[in-house]
């Protein structure tokens, strides 16, 4: 029906609580990192502002609980606390953040306490603000964060650090703190719930579960916000093997020659190709040249991959897609003949000499064809395979395409693969290899993963 609309997950068995969200980059987002500003206020300033603190027919001083003193003195109307206030105002501006209903707290004067040592807290707003005003060039306070390094806060200086992250002042001086709440970027009860978070929550998931868009989303979990968490390390992961790791653009994105690489960038590849941590990784078998397709059946193949080629499933190497078609042992015997089947099929008794034709009975196999071209799949990064048997065979001739490599690391050789149509590289699931870029022309192939089957 025309105008009538679906939730997306409703439609895909993909949906995860996750996915509702995103989770901004942390090292640029305005509540996350510290900012200084110098000269917020002078030594003259102090002179005045030190006359009205230490009036002593003023008994305005309080003992705080984490053992600071705090006075009652209003200071709003004080200049410094206005310029502050304008200087953070010019600040979010500049940052492009939404001010709508940001609220801050009334200003308090702290006297932070040499032998005063107050338990680490994160703030009851986004923003937690510390402004020095005391001017004593014999004495140094600092703001010591419980998972960064200690700063010291200078002598007319402002400091901006974040609300979420665990923090406390020490040293001794005299500093106005005041807090600044953004309800426009970040959902306060994040905070306002503190207690009844657990104590091991470390400071980035509480500020992910306060910042996390859309912001008119309730409170995620931190269940959601680690799992969120993980899925983006492992994507980073992933695409740092991909793109970034110097190693793999060397012999991956600009095919160098593989066989003059050096015994340390070896050891990168075999240990970003092992994904699975598997304990004996230099240990496989490989055989190459095992002819078993004809030209004709390579041709057949190939049309058929081009009719049924799809992007539709992502590939769990590098969550790119796969552009592959999935094929039974049936359709298989269908496209090529029951007897070059059977005779593909048993190709792991080469390896394996123990495979009875009992045992070959309790393999299980999964058989796809696979597409490599500049517009499809270019390449796919240095992995092993989870399976026992890998059989790869090429369904068209190097001279059909440039790049396209399929490189090994074959004990401590790497090396590229022999690659003539019609011909099979059979090794063992632990080989950890590769396909370089392609750049020109369709590469064609068919592989088979077998398994022993219980």
């Amino acid at each position: 029906m025309a105008g009538t609309k679906i939730m997306l997950a409703e439609l895909t068995q993909l949906y995860s609580e996750k996915d509702d969200i995103y989770l901004p980059v942390i090292e640029e987002h305005v509540l996350w990192g510290n900012e200084y500003f110098p000269n917020i206020s002078s030594r003259a300033a102090w002179n005045q502002y030190q006359a009205v603190i230490d009036d002593p027919q003023l008994p305005h001083w309080c003992k705080k609980e984490n053992g600071h003193t705090q006075s009652i003195i209003d200071c709003r109307s004080w200049k410094v606390f206005k310029e502050a206030i304008d200087r953070a105002y010019r600040y979010f501006t500049n940052e492009d953040v939404a001010l709508e209903r940001a609220t801050v707290t009334l200003p308090v004067i702290l006297r932070v306490g040499q032998d005063i040592k107050e338990k680490f807290a994160r703030g009851a707003a986004s923003l937690c603000i510390y402004i020095r005003i005391d001017f004593n060039a014999n004495s140094q306070v600092y703001l010591q964060s419980k998972e960064r390094m200690e700063v010291e806060i200078e002598c007319g200086t402002m400091f901006i650090v974040s609300g979420y992250q665990r923090h406390r002042l020490t040293g001794d001086g005299v500093v106005i703190a005041f807090q600044i709440d953004l309800p426009s970027i970040s959902r306060s009860e994040a905070l306002n719930k503190i207690d009844e978070l657990q104590s091991d929550v470390n400071d980035e998931s509480i500020f992910y579960s306060a910042v996390a868009q859309p912001i008119s989303r309730p409170l995620p979990s931190f269940e959601c916000i680690q799992e969120k968490i993980n899925w983006l390390d492992h994507r980073a992961y992933k695409r740092y093997r991909r793109f970034e790791c110097p190693v793999i653009k060397k012999y991956l994105l600009e095919n160098d020659n593989p066989q003059l690489a050096t015994q340390s960038e070896k050891e990168i590849v075999r240990r970003y190709g092992n994904q699975a941590n598997f304990t004996e990784s230099h240990y496989f078998h490989l055989k190459e040249h095992i002819s078993v397709l004809t030209g004709q059946q390579c041709l057949e193949l190939v049309r058929f991959v081009d009719d049924n080629i799809s992007s539709a499933v992502i590939d769990s190497v590098d969550d790119f897609p796969e552009y592959q078609v999935d094929v039974s042992p049936e359709l298989f015997a269908q496209l090529v003949g029951k007897e070059t089947c059977e005779a593909v099929l048993n190709l792991p008794k080469i390896l394996d000499k123990s495979l009875s034709h009992e045992k070959l009975s309790r393999l299980g196999y999964s058989l796809f064809l696979r597409l490599y071209s500049e517009e499809t799949r270019s390449l796919i990064p240095f992995h092993h395979d989870i399976c026992d048997y890998t059989c790869v065979i090429a369904l068209n001739d190097q001279s059909d395409f440039s790049g396209g490599d399929f490189i090994m690391l074959n004990g401590d050789n790497l090396e590229k693969a022999a690659w003539k149509q019609g011909e099979a590289l059979l090794h063992s699931g632990n080989l950890i290899h590769g396909v370089s870029k392609m750049n020109a022309g369709k590469r064609y192939s068919l592989v088979m993963f077998a398994d022993h089957v219980e």
